[in-house]
């Protein structure tokens, strides 16, 4: 949080990337004990971004929050079951003929 709040107080960053980061920042660590969304959206509104700009971080949580994206995970976090459609996904390349591969 400490390294997002750095890059939304530099002036040379473009407040839509401020914003974009702060998006990225929300979708991953949302469910991390330190995440701050109230401290982040003040930040972001100090930095003279609207505040309809700032809410839209509550609706892309609302939208495609944790909860609403499942067990699939966003950065790469994999199930079981991911595991072994990426292990068939991968000893099927470059066959064209899956009942030849014997």
């Amino acid at each position: 949080l400490r390294l997002i709040i750095e890059k939304t107080s530099d002036p040379n960053v473009h407040p839509k990337d401020k914003l974009r980061l702060a998006m990225l920042y929300a979708l991953r660590y949302e469910d991390n004990p330190n995440f701050n969304l109230t401290l982040l959206k003040a930040k972001l509104q100090s930095r003279g971004i609207s505040k309809d700009r700032v809410c839209l971080l509550d609706a892309l949580l609302s939208y495609a929050g944790k909860d609403k994206r499942g067990s699939s995970g966003l950065y790469g976090e994999t199930t079981f079951i991911s595991k072994i459609g990426k292990s068939i996904s991968s000893s099927l390349k470059g066959v064209e003929n899956v009942y030849s591969q014997h």
